[in-house]
């Protein structure tokens, strides 16, 4: 008698509950209650971080139809991709020649790459900022030499983000290779040269294999620095090319969800320290080699 009671009081609350609102009668409300209770530990924003779940029944699902995070962290490591690529392709000539010449050459070229380091990060953003408008110096400039009839769209777009970015990244990829190249001694060009091989040769196969060390540290410290960039993509970017980082500081200081902004960031940490392990496995095989 008294568990038939009981039962019908459980039946009562429960009816209580759905006719305030009908999600009571969904399962998975319930074992979400019953997680929260049991334990003070959940994976549930780690494995929202990148668009997955749990069903009722425990199972992990797939839900990138619903969200982009794993999107928007594709996004970030394509678009830190490119520019260490774009950073190598101009740091690595760049380094070249500094370290051929000596002097006050020397001197004011690494003042040059050395120069967006003295000043904000905000500040040279937004000088991009102004530079990349359709009225800016450089449409205006190409306009006036007639290289374009009409202003290029540099600014809110992925293009913008990418020059503004390699300008503030490139002494990252600029000093390591530098570092390297003046440690080479110089006789070797000449030596290379004069056993017959042409300077595209003796600079593929004496100069750029030596170089290489300093190429790998900068583009490990260009692509890590990027994966965290927030103010350039902000700025200068569209709506589709908004980093990780704009999506982290979203949900720390518009949607007040600190335990989601904390997932994205154990995310990309991770991403960092995987990169960091490689590189270290690699620096270790060249030393012992």
């Amino acid at each position: 008698m008294t568990k038939t009671r009981t039962a019908a009081s459980s039946d009562q609350n429960l009816g209580d509950l759905i006719a305030v609102d009908k999600r009571w009668s969904d399962l998975g409300y319930w074992i979400a209650v019953q997680d929260a209770a049991s334990s003070t530990l959940t994976d549930r924003n780690l494995l929202a971080a990148i668009d997955l779940e749990r069903d009722a029944s425990g199972t992990i699902v797939d839900i990138s139809t619903t969200s982009a995070n794993r999107t928007t962290l594709v996004r970030t490591m394509v678009m830190a991709g490119i520019v260490t690529i774009c950073c190598i392709l101009v740091g690595l000539p760049f380094a070249m020649v500094a370290a051929s010449t000596s002097g006050w050459k020397r001197q004011l070229l690494l003042g040059a790459v050395l120069l967006p380091l003295w000043t904000s990060l905000l500040v040279r953003t937004a000088a991009w900022y102004i530079l990349l408008q359709d009225n800016g110096l450089i449409n205006s400039t190409l306009q006036a030499v007639g290289i374009t009839s009409g202003p290029i769209p540099l600014i809110f777009n992925r293009l913008g983000v990418v020059i503004a970015m390699t300008h503030v990244l490139l002494p990252f990829m600029v000093l390591p290779i530098f570092s390297v190249l003046i440690s080479i001694p110089k006789n070797l060009m000449p030596a290379a040269a004069s056993l017959g091989a042409p300077p595209m040769r003796a600079f593929a196969m004496v100069l750029l294999p030596l170089s290489l060390r300093g190429v790998v540290s900068g583009a490990l410290l260009v692509f890590m620095s990027a994966l965290g960039y927030y103010i350039t993509p902000a700025l200068i970017g569209g709506a589709q090319d908004q980093m990780i980082s704009s999506v982290i500081a979203f949900y720390a200081t518009g949607a007040a969800n600190w335990g989601m902004a904390g997932a994205l960031g154990i995310v990309l940490l991770l991403a960092t320290t995987i990169l960091y392990i490689v590189y270290l496995r690699l620096s270790s095989e060249e030393v012992k080699a």
